[in-house]
């Protein structure tokens, strides 16, 4: 299932969608970031075809305030969860196929 993020958000509220969803990747985008158009499509087949994963899409503009705690220092930024704690994390440019197998390996 993909979210994005648009309404007011607190760093709390994140942290508490991680810790009660089983599976959760938090995807950092801009709007400018060429990249992260290409790994959004990569992102949006893969949150239909695993709707059990959460999928948190954050505009890095517009939410400075949780890309701290989150050390997310360049975009596109994934951040892998299990159980509510990281297990994995990719920054920058990704070929849509490594992604892919990023994401397949996460829900392994």
């Amino acid at each position: 299932m993909l979210r994005e993020i648009e309404n007011e958000f607190l760093v709390q509220d994140l942290d508490n969608l991680i810790k009660t969803n089983p599976l959760t990747i938090v995807y950092f985008h801009a709007n400018w970031c060429v990249p992260c158009e290409s790994i959004g499509g990569v992102i949006k087949e893969y949150s239909d075809a695993y709707p059990e994963i959460l999928i948190l899409k954050i505009h890095v503009d517009r939410y400075t305030s949780i890309t701290k705690p989150y050390n997310v220092k360049s975009v596109p930024t994934l951040l892998f969860f299990k159980q509510g704690e990281l297990v994995a994390n990719s920054t920058g440019a990704t070929s849509g196929s490594i992604l892919a197998e990023k994401i397949y390996d996460f829900i392994s």
